[in-house]
């Protein structure tokens, strides 16, 4: 899954430019280790046509799948979807810009079903691995008030039963910026000080899916908000830090998160600008840096010598990129211009050759 660096060139998915032409794909996902691959398709002529389109061959043909009944976004060139996320080819989970709710499908996309966390009003992000949905969520029945008591839902994939675990102070207070990544029985979790020097940047870590978790500050994570996080094993974790001003930094830990990593020779990653991120196993992440001339860079931690293995057609804004192995991948750009367009791409040969699938 790709982590996308929005404020600095690629248009923003939830506040992205005016819709020109009928089919406008906004998010691309893969599930791990399979084939499949699924769109979020927005429509300029349908208001409501919240489409989902699957591919079961890596990316390479796409097909309608169901529409999600998101609640409508106030001016059609809003996106109205924050997360799309998939457990495995049949089990997927969509969260609206827009409401408290959250989707579920359990037929690859066909059907879905809305579905609530009990006592909850706000859900900031979810995260799932095969057997378990997390999602960062908080009551907060005034909004006029800012909801400082956030907590970390759980619930089987196979059957929502939710539990709710405490997230320790004082990440508790920072859950409107605080993402989440799962892997296995880990949990990762990383927010920052939103209001008093230094503005401290932290990362909790659960080795038992989420009952407990160590608290460390991590300065290197520095961040407008907070870092994005993305974990590839127990061990490797790539964070995305979006610095302001149109400039960000990415970096690695391969110690489950106690300790970061950022090489400044790197410019790929210490330097990312316009562009997206795929972290596509434990020992691949792909970096579609914007400031570096429509490249697509292969690396396989902070310190390793990016590798050139493909090109950005037409130099476009990359809004995502997911890569399901060294050479199969798909990306969505969007072109430059008062006008843009989104175009899905497909490759098989690691990014040297684009075809146009949506």
């Amino acid at each position: 899954m790709a982590v996308t660096l929005l404020s600095a060139g690629s248009i923003d998915a939830a506040h992205g430019a005016t819709l020109t032409n009928e089919l406008h794909p906004q998010i691309v996902t893969s599930v791990p280790a399979t084939q499949d691959v699924f769109a979020f398709i927005v429509s300029s002529s349908f208001k409501h046509s919240n489409a989902v389109e699957r591919s079961t061959n890596g990316g390479a043909n796409f097909t309608p799948m169901g529409s999600i009944p998101l609640a409508p976004a106030p001016s059609p060139e809003i996106n109205p979807i924050n997360q799309l996320v998939f457990a495995s080819a049949q089990v997927g989970f969509a969260t609206g810009v827009y409401e408290s709710h959250f989707y579920l499908t359990r037929d690859g996309g066909r059907i879905w079903v809305k579905e609530s966390i009990p006592g909850i009003t706000d859900i900031r992000q979810i995260a799932t691995t095969k057997t378990y949905l997390y999602a960062i969520a908080a009551y907060c029945p005034k909004t006029t008030v800012n909801c400082t008591d956030w907590r970390l839902e759980r619930s089987p994939v196979s059957a929502l039963r939710w539990t709710s675990l405490k997230i320790l102070s004082p990440m508790s207070r920072y859950g409107s910026v605080m993402n989440v990544t799962a892997f296995g029985s880990s949990v990762w979790l990383s927010t920052m000080d939103q209001v008093s020097e230094p503005y401290d940047s932290y990362v909790a870590e659960s080795r038992n899916l989420g009952e407990s978790f160590h608290v460390t500050i991590q300065p290197l994570l520095n961040s407008v908000t907070a870092c994005g996080i993305e974990a590839m094993s127990y061990g490797v974790i790539w964070a995305i830090c979006d610095e302001g001003n149109m400039a960000g930094q990415i970096i690695y830990s391969d110690d489950g998160g106690a300790h970061w990593v950022l090489d400044d020779s790197n410019s790929v990653l210490s330097q990312f600008q316009f562009g997206s991120f795929d972290p596509v196993n434990a020992r691949l992440a792909i970096a579609a840096n914007g400031m570096d001339a429509g490249k697509l860079d292969a690396v396989t931690n902070a310190s390793s010598t990016p590798r050139v293995v493909g090109s950005i057609p037409n130099h476009r804004f990359v809004v995502d990129l997911d890569y399901l192995n060294g050479r199969e991948g798909v990306m969505l750009t969007r072109g430059i211009g008062p006008l843009p367009t989104s175009i899905v791409w497909y490759t098989d040969d690691g990014g040297i050759r684009w075809k146009k699938v949506l």
